[in-house]
């Protein structure tokens, strides 16, 4: 459609020219028929042309901006999709992560205050299978309680 065009406008211009030509020769008469008769046919012909192709660039700019409106309303659900999952997961680590912590260190409360007391068990150990911080503080009070013990 643009070499159509661009034929459309080569022609109208060899008819201006010829127009332009036969008015500096002082055919005014001719002139005017050849613009008003063939030059401004192929006027039409050629202004058809560029409002077919402004229109097709209308349409797919319409379909670029639906295109667009898409992958950002796509995008919009993902986005919240991923925030959700993301504070449940927060939840659930808010939920059950502090007793992972606070449970063993309640324990190991619960044995020192029984020994500062004075009537604490000096039998009485503290079971955590932990490979962590908890678990070597309960090791170490465990390996201090059987030396008291001695």
């Amino acid at each position: 459609m643009v070499a159509d065009y661009k034929e459309k406008v080569a022609t109208w211009i060899d008819t201006a020219q010829q127009v332009i030509t036969l008015h500096n020769q002082g055919q005014i008469d001719q002139a005017v028929r050849l613009s008003e008769g063939q030059s401004g046919d192929q006027f039409e012909t050629m202004r058809d042309v560029l409002d077919q192709l402004e229109q097709r660039k209308e349409e797919a700019a319409l379909n670029q901006s639906e295109l667009i409106d898409s992958v950002i309303a796509q995008s919009n659900w993902t986005q919240g999709v991923v925030l959700l999952v993301g504070l449940a997961l927060c939840v659930l680590l808010a939920l059950f992560f502090p007793p992972l912590i606070s449970k063993p260190l309640n324990l190991l409360l619960e044995r020192l205050q029984d020994m500062a007391k004075g009537d604490g068990d000096l039998t009485a150990r503290i079971e955590l299978d932990r490979r962590d911080e908890l678990g070597k503080v309960a090791d170490a009070f465990n390996e201090f309680v059987a030396k008291l013990q001695r």
